[in-house]
């Protein structure tokens, strides 16, 4: 659990939480009754946790990503360092810490309106656009949360991607008769890459149709009048998608890591997997330096010089043997640990 992609792992799984526990109930029950039955107390809660789950998953698959080419492309000085399970804590932190600063407008302005439908009938809505705001602030707000939550960050991944593959193809070009362990420990590099891959895969699928609906409907000049059954759909799926997004990451991650999935089986369906208690290599935990003295006391019988022949009986002398091994100096985190 030390290291950088468990730590961005757990910061992803906290922040998948919030968006199920704080956001899901609250926003889906909007397309289930005819007004927003919640003050602006929840309407403003449910905004923000939206808004910073959102931040804590994009900017920690973007950290995963930068994470996973300085293991790959500079393997050496990722691995030697010894302050990189602390980077990883304090990266975490500086995610959260710039994810709630990006959502405070969200909780700040997010309102509950009353409004008229076609029928007469009014109703309340939950929307993180104040009206004295005007139309600007939705278009600027739109456009930022796609630039800095969707396409920026996007870049940035498929950047990181590039270079990883094509540092990996330059490798088994050059590198053919790699060593079985520098062999193992590349192939776990890259399991972890993939991983990472299958989560800003689907987060990139996940978050797309918002993203078109957001852009689409501050954006159109004619979007309220062109607004029909099929947009509506629409923009249900892409919120159901973007909520299936914190719900499909551990379904993932159980599919793709074989170290998560043995760990789950173990831990959460204990009751129909039995293990004998060996510890294998690939679940290995961290390292530190250990020293072993191994002390041991006999009582050996000497001859003694000049008897005869050794035929009398000497007195036991003690003899006491110290063995002292250092098993390592510096820790140590097997590569395929990581899940």
């Amino acid at each position: 659990m030390e290291s950088a992609p468990n730590t961005h792992l757990v910061s992803l799984a906290a922040g998948d939480l919030l968006m199920v526990l704080l956001t899901v109930p609250f926003t889906s029950i909007v397309y289930t009754v005819s007004s927003y039955p919640f003050g602006e107390a929840v309407c403003r809660a449910s905004e923000f946790a939206k808004d910073l789950s959102l931040g804590i998953t994009v900017f920690t698959l973007t950290a995963l990503s930068a994470d996973r080419y300085m293991a790959i492309v500079r393997p050496v000085t990722h691995h030697v360092s010894d302050s990189t399970g602390h980077v990883a804590i304090a990266v975490a932190i500086g995610i959260w810490v710039v994810a709630a600063l990006l959502a405070t407008p969200a909780a700040i302005f997010s309102n509950t309106p009353e409004l008229v439908n076609p029928k007469g009938e009014k109703f309340h809505i939950c929307t993180p656009y104040p009206e004295y705001l005007g139309a600007v602030y939705k278009q600027v707000h739109a456009l930022v949360k796609a630039i800095m939550y969707y396409l920026l960050p996007l870049a940035l991944i498929a950047s990181f991607y590039v270079l990883m593959a094509r540092h990996l193809f330059i490798s088994a070009q050059f590198l053919p008769g790699e060593a079985a362990g520098q062999q193992r420990q590349a192939q776990a590099r890259r399991k972890v890459a993939k991983m990472v891959l299958a989560f800003v895969t689907i987060f990139a699928i996940c978050f797309l149709p918002l993203n078109v609906f957001n852009l689409w409907w501050h954006f159109a000049p004619n979007s309220r009048e062109t607004y029909d059954i099929y947009w509506h759909t629409f923009r249900i799926v892409g919120f159901c998608l973007s909520f299936i997004n914190s719900c499909i990451n551990p379904i993932a991650l159980y599919c793709v890591s074989g170290t998560f999935r043995k760990y789950y089986n173990k831990h959460v369906f204990c009751w129909c997997t039995r293990h004998s208690g060996r510890r294998d290599w690939e679940g290995a935990e961290s390292t530190g330096t250990r020293i072993t003295t191994a002390v041991r006391t006999e009582q050996i019988p000497l001859k003694m010089v000049g008897t005869d022949n050794g035929t009398q009986q000497p007195p036991a002398h003690r003899l006491t043997l110290t063995n002292t091994t250092v098993l390592t100096t510096k820790p140590h985190h097997n590569p395929a640990s990581l899940v």
